[in-house]
């Protein structure tokens, strides 16, 4: 998410094609682990204008998802989807809420911890997907949360 929309397994990259595809896993992992809804993963994919076809769209996109990332990485649920990963993103509010709490205790610690956050950052939020409207609030934070690492 810190960059590129990129994926991994067991420490080897995964090769995740197609715009649509990468948009999906992006919005489901900016939910960090939570259920997203159809209608959600539409709206973020499509906008307020969705073709008749965006439900099936949405289908295909999560089972090529799935072959590249493997069944167990997205789950269905009653009500939509939920990605089982850790994302750089979770990573990097960790290390920087870490370091927080630690810069009077152990202020080496502390600047360790944001270092390693900050080698995190490969770049813009989402940088090959665009303006993409389902991700304006997701790119907010991570901006937010980038600013507190650098002062």
């Amino acid at each position: 998410m810190l960059g590129p929309v990129t994926a991994e397994r067991d420490g080897e990259a995964l090769l995740v094609t197609g715009s649509k595809p990468r948009l999906v896993l992006a919005l489901l992992a900016a939910r960090e682990g939570a259920q997203s809804s159809p209608e959600q993963l539409i709206d973020g994919l499509w906008g307020e204008d969705p073709p008749p076809t965006a439900r099936k769209s949405l289908q295909v996109h999560v089972s090529a998802l799935r072959k590249t990332l493997g069944r167990e990485a997205i789950v269905s649920t009653d009500g939509g989807y939920r990605l089982i990963a850790e994302t750089d993103a979770t990573r990097f509010e960790a290390l920087v809420d870490d370091a927080a709490t630690l810069v009077d205790v152990e202020p080496a610690t502390a600047v360790r911890h944001i270092d390693e956050a900050l080698s995190l950052w490969r770049g813009e939020p989402f940088a090959d997907l665009g303006a993409e409207v389902g991700l304006r609030a997701e790119r907010a934070k991570l901006d937010e949360l980038h600013a507190r690492a650098t002062t």
